[in-house]
């Protein structure tokens, strides 16, 4: 990569959102399609908005569409519809930082990342024109469970740091998580 990376001075949450969160959602349907997989791109149904899910791989063409939404409600695993529920997020500051935001807590709420039901969390790192470099599937179960064993490490190494922030009104607590250390302990799969 012989870009030289620049980092953006400023952010808007909310237009960051809508300006650069469907082009990891795009690139993980271009995935999809690639591997004759079918899908629901839910991320602007405010229903699944709230359990943090963008985008769920079907397996069954046979299910209806509204069926997922009622499993959600219900608590109820989408494994039982032979689905894949997915988490996007794309990150503007990856490349040069190599970090992934694991959103811990939002105004005394639990974070996205914290609440989402989603089963696997797919990061992707964008440069200046918006290209996607670098893609990460993570299974969010797998995550959880590294974060809790690791928890005695924040701040005390190199590749688990955390960070406060605010954005507009609200207060956020993020964890800063290496994404190459997360692909050598297999955490994280590089797939770009």
């Amino acid at each position: 990569m012989n870009e030289e990376i620049k980092v953006r001075q400023y952010t808007n949450f909310n237009n960051d959102v809508y300006e650069y969160g469907p082009i990891g959602e795009e690139a993980l349907c271009k995935h999809l399609i690639e591997s004759n997989k079918h899908y629901i791109n839910v991320s602007k149904l405010t229903e699944f908005q709230t359990y943090d899910v963008d985008i769920i791989q079907i397996n069954d063409d046979n299910v209806q569409s509204e069926l997922y939404l009622d499993y959600f409600k219900n608590n109820i695993s989408l494994k039982k519809l032979n689905a894949i529920s997915y988490e996007v997020k794309t990150d503007t500051y990856g490349l040069k930082s190599r970090n992934i935001v694991w959103e811990v807590f939002s105004n005394s709420n639990n974070g996205c990342m914290s609440k989402s039901k989603a089963d696997y969390l797919y990061y992707v790192f964008i440069n200046n024109n918006k290209e996607v470099v670098e893609e990460y599937m993570i299974n969010m179960k797998k995550i959880r469970w590294w974060l809790m064993s690791h928890f005695d490490k924040i701040n005390q190494t190199s590749y688990l740091k955390s960070k406060s922030m605010r954005r507009g009104k609200d207060n956020t607590g993020i964890l800063l998580i290496n994404v190459d250390h997360l692909v050598n302990e297999k955490i994280a799969i590089k797939i770009k």
